[in-house]
Order: structure tokens, then sequence, then C-alpha cells
């Protein structure tokens, strides 16, 4: 009798320790998901928006384009892009959710996407003004990257330049037709 009170008592034990050993599994791994979940999958309205400043740029440079200034649209620009040499951002070229107001129904939904599409639908006359602007800086970026062979400066000549020249096209072919 005695050893089964003992059997039966150490059963509960180890059936509780089983018990103990589950929960604890279960909330960390509830603890971890939840941690995943707050960096990768958050809802849309929790989303970093841009700062005023930023949306301020984007709306002059919109206003620049109206009034066909090119010299202010192509400045205003590479603020946005993060390639104005002499831009007061301190992290510049760093992207944004458009808050819900600047967004448009059929456009972007960030900010480089937005000074992105900008660029593109450009008039002839103000995609010269962006290449005289930045095609030089462009034009020494793909030289140096030939000459030093260098893929990954490639790569980010046709990411942050893909606008001008110089920056179009595949960078493998570029470093293909150097050779």
């Amino acid at each position: 009798m005695k050893s089964m009170k003992s059997l039966i008592k150490r059963d509960a034990r180890e059936a509780q320790g089983a018990w103990i050993s589950l929960a604890l599994t279960l909330l960390v791994y509830q603890i971890g998901l939840s941690q995943f979940q707050n960096r990768f999958s958050m809802p849309e309205g929790l989303l970093l928006t841009a700062p005023r400043e930023v949306e301020v740029l984007l709306s002059d440079a919109q206003e620049a384009i109206d009034r066909k200034q090119w010299a202010e649209v192509s400045i205003a620009l590479g603020q946005l892009l993060g390639i104005e040499e002499n831009a007061a951002d301190a992290n510049p070229g760093e992207d944004y959710f458009l808050s819900p107001a600047a967004r448009t129904k059929d456009g972007a939904k960030t900010v480089l996407g937005q000074a992105k599409a900008m660029l593109e639908n450009l008039p002839e006359e103000a995609k010269q003004a962006v290449e005289l602007r930045y095609g030089v800086k462009a034009k020494q970026m793909l030289d140096q990257a030939v000459a030093s062979d260098d893929l990954g400066l490639l790569y980010q000549l046709s990411s942050r330049y893909g606008f001008t020249d110089a920056g179009r096209g595949d960078p493998s072919e570029k470093s293909a037709r150097a050779a």
C-alpha cells in the first residue's frame, strides 16, 4: 500500500512538472511570437509616418513641378532621395510611410516611392535639369566602380542614381561591358 501511495505521489509530481514545463514553453513561445509580430507585422496605423519636414519637402517638390522650376525640383527630390550633398536631414534618403492625407489613391505609399514616381513622370526638360545636377556625380561613381571592378558600387549607383544616364541599366551588364 505504501509503495502504491509513493508511486501515485511520484506520478503526480512528474505530471505537475510536465504541466509546468508545458506552461513555461507556451509562455516563452508567446513572448517570442509577440515580439516578432510587433517588429514585422504591425497594423498600418502604427507604422512610422514621415516627419512633417519630409512631407513639407515632398509638397515643395510638387509645387516646384507645378511652377516648372526644375532646379528647385531636382534639389528637393535629391534631398528626399538622400543624394543632395548639402541636405540638412540627419538621415538622408530614409524612407517613411506617407500619412493617409498625403497619399494618392493609386500612388506610392512611401516617401521614396513618391519621390521616384515624381522623377519618372517629369517632363523631358525637367529630366535634363536633374541630369545636369546629378549626372556628373553618377558618372564619376560609374567610372570608379568600373576602374575598381566593384560590383557593389555599381549596384549602389543603380539604386541611388538610377534616374541618370550613368545609373540606368543592369549593373552586372555594365561590369561585363567594361571588362
